[in-house]
């Protein structure tokens, strides 16, 4: 049996978004618009970095996921403070030695718009033990998994 994978806050994911909302502000300074213009959009897109940072690289919101485990029919739970969600993985996730980006959709949500959306958890190697990664690395690349992601494609 796996052991639950428990996140903490990564510091190399912070460095990462920090970089990409760098960027960002960076390259709307580039566009052929007024000053104002530059500023405000500059402005959201600084804003929207701290929130996904927030949430997804130092997990300070009470949504964020704080980890995942499997259950007893074998199937992927992610979890948080207050709930469990059930998820299936696509097929184009990504599992690496120094990250895992798992694409899903959830499972059993009351929320319609939830099953809309794209859902995406970037779990890099300094946020959580290294044995439980290395377990759910092998789980997801070569266990169950592949074979959930096969019969639900």
């Amino acid at each position: 049996m796996i052991t639950a994978l428990r996140l903490r806050p990564s510091r190399h994911l912070t460095a990462i978004l920090l970089l990409i909302g760098l960027g960002g502000v960076i390259s709307i300074w580039f566009l052929q618009l007024y000053w104002l213009a530059k500023l405000l959009i500059s402005l959201g897109v600084g804003l929207l970095t701290c929130d996904a940072i927030r949430h997804h690289a130092l997990l300070l919101r009470p949504n964020a996921w704080l980890g995942l485990r499997l259950n007893q029919q074998q199937q992927i739970v992610l979890f948080n403070q207050s709930t469990e969600q059930v998820i299936r993985l696509h097929a184009d996730s990504v599992v690496t030695v120094n990250f895992i980006m798992l694409r899903y959709d959830l499972m059993h949500s009351a929320n319609i718009r939830a099953w809309r959306r794209w859902h995406y958890l970037i779990i890099m190697s300094d946020a959580c033990d290294a044995d439980a990664l290395r377990q759910w690395r092998v789980w997801l690349w070569w266990g169950l998994a592949q074979q959930q992601i096969a019969q639900d494609d």
